[in-house]
């Protein structure tokens, strides 16, 4: 594996992928709008979601792609580089858990904090909306697969693997797990949120840091979405 402090793709390449990621999200959402002006009627009512759950799984996928291509195709290198190894297995599983149950607590407080100074949070969030509209337990399928495997993987893989390395060369580990926190709380549009996700991100970002793996930020988020889609499913 190449040194932490070395990485083979640079910022321009960090920013290129998610504004072609972006816009391919934005091309799907537009198409979708088409499709429900042209043939929508009719549809069952939960068309809508599945249309995002397909979205996620879609925007998720071609990311990890992306990421592929830039490391392993582009610059001839390994999914090792962004923190895809497999060595010690069981202590980057036990860090992880650890770490997503303090993530959790982070968030919580941070979350509480924000909430009680701010009120409610305002507007529809579409992964809650759909985990709060889960029958039986059987329907909480989508919620898990996006929030607890899906998301977590392309997140950390992205922010965590990929712009974090690409940040600290050119500007410092401090300043980068900084502005890579910022900039991946900024991209889930949740102002009520926003403290939270910085913490958060902070806290992955320098377990990635710490670790050298990709592995532990990766449990570690899906422990934490797992917990808060079961507390909004049994609250």
């Amino acid at each position: 594996m190449r040194p932490a402090s070395s990485a083979r793709w640079n910022l321009f390449e960090v920013v290129l992928v998610y504004v072609v990621i972006y816009a391919l999200g934005g091309a799907y959402s537009l198409f979708v709008d088409f499709l429900f002006d042209r043939f929508g009627e009719g549809w069952p009512d939960n068309a809508g979601m599945m249309f995002f759950v397909a979205s996620i799984v879609v925007e998720a996928v071609l990311l990890l792609v992306a990421l592929w291509y830039v490391v392993a195709v582009r610059h001839r290198g390994s999914l090792r580089e962004i923190g895809y190894t497999s060595r010690a297995w069981p202590r980057q599983v036990a860090t992880g858990i650890l770490a997503g149950l303090g993530i959790f607590a982070l968030v919580y407080a941070a979350d509480t904090i924000t909430l009680w100074l701010t009120g409610p949070r305002q507007g529809p969030h579409p992964l809650v909306d759909l985990v709060s509209a889960a029958q039986a337990p059987r329907e909480l399928f989508f919620p898990f697969l996006l929030g607890s495997l899906l998301v977590p993987i392309s997140e950390e893989s992205y922010f965590r693997g990929f712009a974090y390395p690409a940040l600290r060369d050119r500007v410092g580990k401090p300043a980068a797990m900084v502005l890579v926190s910022l900039f991946f709380a900024l991209i889930h549009l949740d102002p009520w949120g926003f403290p939270a996700l910085v913490l958060a991100g902070l806290a992955l970002v320098w377990l990635y840091d710490r670790t050298e793996s990709i592995w532990p930020p990766i449990i570690a988020h899906a422990l934490w979405n797992t917990i808060v889609t079961a507390l909004t499913y049994l609250h």
